[in-house]
């Protein structure tokens, strides 16, 4: 969808007779179309729109338009949301005018359109841009809804990127990396060694053919006794096999400290990259969805290092080295024996293709439940509060129930392919034990010859066995893989500058200029704000809920960024300053406190951990904090439970302004910080406030006028 997208002829041919179209069809600023009519029918309708006038068209009766306005006489347009659909209207003598219906699926590009169309009521200069073409919240492949701008969806995963990227994390390990590998090959050696051991033991030691008796190690060995030789050969086997346990032993032991380090690496970068995410990020996701990934698909990297030093790479070189050696040995036998293999791998191949959505939805499905699980135990109070038990366990019970299902739908599946194509594997042993017996009946091979090919058919099947498993590895691991690398290439919102201002020592001089912001950009909270808080002023804000007020403290904290306009701290752009110089100098106390599991002492110093004990207790008695502190079994050592159990929400209230003033911030912001106080505590907490934001700019949310008697502006 575009906003300058060619209306039909015959719409071209209406507006000429309009007489009001000036120039050609390229003239047009605006001219986009919508999927559904106003009575909600599938009938597009085109808003076309020149600097001066705006017609609107249906594309099933072109001849007329069904509305001509002049742009001057259009005092400002918006969209708004209705049931399953979008209006775009126009304000015009006051009242507001239903222009077009159009159905989600377009609910962006109308968002832009109505953006460019008050750009060109006001003669203001645009130029339609890839934001105005690209929804950023729907997939470029599929046209699916994303959770959020950035997300990679399913249609969008190249499987092959997933590889790529993960043998990239192996770079810092190159050496250990070779040295797998190395010992990898070595490992095959020794293995395709034995079954030649086993030929020369039967047809050389035991039945003393003249021509093998000229082979290694039994040309060094002639006149010695039989007995002997046997010794000497078993010997040998044995010293093969003893190196081939300690190769694997070490190959493991390298393997497994490549694979533990690649995994804490993983780890790092993804709890570094979620603290960079903005706060956006998490309104769309679920805690324990990302505690999942975090903590248990990362092991997937655990196995892909284990599958290279022994799993299925070591088994694809068994299998073509296997193949080399029976085609050596006998060219005959071996094409009976890969004769099952094209079945086999052409039936893996539909396999893998079947069974991969399935394990999407499976990962899919038990991170949902975890989500659920770590919402039902965060509110625990609030569920026994409302006697909620029941309902919650029968919840998760149903999306338990959901999760079996999907599990036994992939179990049953491996439960039924793999016996198969072991059977089929089976069917070209059977022929090699007919045609191969044959042949020594008849002495046109000998004995040890067939035990040898059927050593290497044994190398070859058994690993080409095991890589029937390899589909339902490959599907577990790229789905891990896959939900990781989503994590790390979600976009940082709110990012750092490439050229940031360092501001050490803030002044607390804020000024909004015309800012523009929404949780959602087309559903906006605050519309064209501008204020000035002065250095040291006192400022209280106050207004109904949903009215923005908690959306500035977001701005100023930049824990948003604005969808237009702008926030200076003392004369700098805020998205100029460096992250830590913004939050080290703001001291937020939010409506509701959060307080880690640890001690009191751990919480109240948070913000600045290397504050003496003098300063712990100043902030903590202006704050109010102290005497409920002192009053505890073991004072600022107490332990407090997750979220601060075992205190009261005032006392919590208390440590968290304690918290917020032991780190001196030049600019303090209370939410609704005294709501969970008695009055008693509120005043005592106003006047401790009264002295500390002596030279501070303080910005205090609340619904009670007394807490904003102190203030130089509300």
């Amino acid at each position: 969808m575009k906003l300058k997208t060619p209306p039909p002829p015959a719409i071209l041919a209406a507006l000429q007779k309009t007489g009001k179209l000036a120039g050609p069809a390229d003239a047009f600023r605006i001219s986009i179309a919508t999927d559904i009519n106003h009575l909600g029918k599938y009938s597009p309708q085109w808003v076309i729109a020149t600097p001066t006038v705006l017609w609107v068209f249906d594309e099933s009766s072109p001849a007329e338009p069904l509305l001509q306005i002049n742009l001057s006489e259009i005092e400002e347009f918006r969209t708004i949301a209705v049931v399953g659909a979008g209006l775009l209207q126009a304000k015009t003598a006051g009242m507001w005018l239903d222009l077009v219906r159009y159905s989600n699926h377009l609910k962006y590009h109308f968002g832009r359109a109505a953006k460019r169309l008050e750009q060109l009521r006001e003669n203001e200069p645009f130029e339609i841009v890839e934001e105005d073409e690209v929804d950023p919240r729907r997939c470029t492949v599929s046209g699916i809804l994303l959770e959020y701008p950035g997300q990679t969806s399913p249609f969008a995963v190249k499987r092959g990127r997933v590889f790529q990227r993960v043998v990239q994390l192996m770079r810092p390990y190159w050496g250990a990396a070779v040295l797998i590998m190395f010992l990898l090959v070595l490992t095959l050696l020794v293995d395709l060694t034995m079954p030649q051991l086993t030929k020369v033991l039967i047809d050389g030691v035991i039945k003393q053919d003249a021509a093998v008796t000229k082979v290694f190690p039994l040309k060094y060995l002639s006149g010695v006794d039989p007995t002997t030789i046997l010794l000497i050969v078993v010997g040998i086997l044995a010293l093969l096999q003893i190196t081939r346990a300690m190769i694997v032993i070490i190959n493991g032991r390298i393997g497994s400290r490549v694979a533990t380090s690649i995994t804490f690496d993983m780890r790092g970068r993804l709890v570094d990259h979620l603290e960079k995410l903005g706060l956006a990020y998490y309104d769309k996701q679920s805690t324990g969805s990302l505690v999942g990934r975090v903590s248990y698909d990362t092991e997937a990297v655990q196995g892909f290092v284990a599958q290279i030093t022994g799993g299925f790479l070591f088994q694809i070189l068994m299998v073509i080295m296997a193949v080399g050696a029976m085609v050596r040995l006998d060219s005959k036998l071996a094409m009976w024996t890969l004769l099952p293999a094209p079945f086999v791998m052409a039936g893996t191949f539909f396999y893998y293709r079947w069974v991969y959505p399935h394990y999407e939805r499976f990962w899919d499905r038990s991170s949902k439940q975890a989500g659920m699980i770590n919402g039902i135990l965060s509110g625990i109070r609030v569920v026994k509060a409302f006697a909620q038990e029941k309902r919650e366990f029968d919840r998760f019970q149903t999306s338990s129930a959901i999760l079996r299902d999907a599990r036994r739908t992939l179990d049953a599946s491996a439960a039924t392919y793999y016996p198969i194509f072991s059977l089929i594997f089976s069917s070209g042993g059977w022929i090699v034990w007919y045609v191969g017996g044959k042949e020594v009946l008849q002495d046109r091979m000998t004995l040890g010859t067939l035990m040898a090919f059927f050593g290497y058919m044994g190398l070859f099947y058994a690993p080409l066995n095991n890589l029937t498993n390899l589909s339902g590895w490959l599907t577990s691991f790229s789905t891990q893989m896959h939900r990781i690398f989503e994590v790390l290439d979600t976009p940082i919102t709110v990012p750092e500058s490439g050229k940031p201002i360092s501001l050490p020592v803030m002044q607390g001089d804020i000024v909004f200029k015309n800012v523009t912001f929404g949780y959602s950009r087309q559903t906006p909270i605050l519309k064209n704000v501008s204020f000035h808080i002065r250095q040291g002023e006192m400022i209280g804000v106050v207004g109904r809920s949903g009215s923005g007020k908690t959306t500035i403290i977001n701005l100023i904290s930049r824990f948003y960024d604005v969808d237009e306009g702008s926030i200076s701290i003392d004369g700098a752009d805020i998205r100029q300053i460096t992250h830590g110089d913004v939050r080290r100098q703001i001291g937020v106390v939010l409506q509701e406190p959060f307080l880690f599991r640890g001690t009191l002492w751990d919480n109240l110093t948070y913000g600045k951990t290397d504050a003496t004990i003098e300063e712990g207790i100043a902030a903590s008695r202006a704050g109010n904090a102290h005497d409920f502190i002192m009053k505890q079994m073991q004072a600022y050592d107490t332990w407090v439970g997750e979220r601060g159990a075992g205190l009261s929400g005032g006392e919590r209230q208390r440590l968290s302004i304690a918290r917020a003033l032991l780190c001196e911030p030049r600019i303090l912001i209370l939410d609704e910080a005294t709501s969970s106080v008695d009055s008693e505590s509120e005043l005592a907490i106003q006047n401790a406030l009264a002295e500390l934001v002596k030279g501070r700019t303080s910005i205090v949310i609340a619904h009670r006028l007394s807490t904003l008697r102190n203030c130089n502006t509300i």
